[in-house]
């Protein structure tokens, strides 16, 4: 199992104290949050906290996160589903565990 429940509240609430001060907070979706684990990847939703001041992009968050997190790749994907369509920031933690960024404007 590479994620459970209580590691994805643990690293959110980390998160959050990182990305507060840069205008985000993040939020917790997907299979962990539905069902308390995934084998395959933890999805986090990022959200400015005031959107007409938040000046930082994803990509210099994500920057201010990869030390912390030890993230070995980032990579910027597309990812469809019918008529939705999302941009999504995969990560590779050092420890080869995959967390999906998703950034809401």
């Amino acid at each position: 199992m590479k994620w459970t429940i209580n590691e994805a509240v643990k690293l959110v609430r980390e998160m959050e104290d990182v990305v507060h001060s840069l205008g985000w907070h993040t939020a917790l979706t997907g299979s962990v949050l539905q069902e308390g684990r995934s084998d395959n990847d933890l999805d986090i939703i990022f959200y400015p906290y005031k959107t007409a001041l938040c000046q930082t992009s994803p990509v210099r968050v994500l920057s201010e996160l990869r030390s912390y997190l030890n993230i070995t790749a980032v990579s910027l994907r597309t990812q469809k589903h019918g008529d939705d369509t999302k941009m999504v920031y995969r990560t590779l933690t050092d420890d080869d565990r995959r967390i999906d960024c998703f950034f809401l404007r």
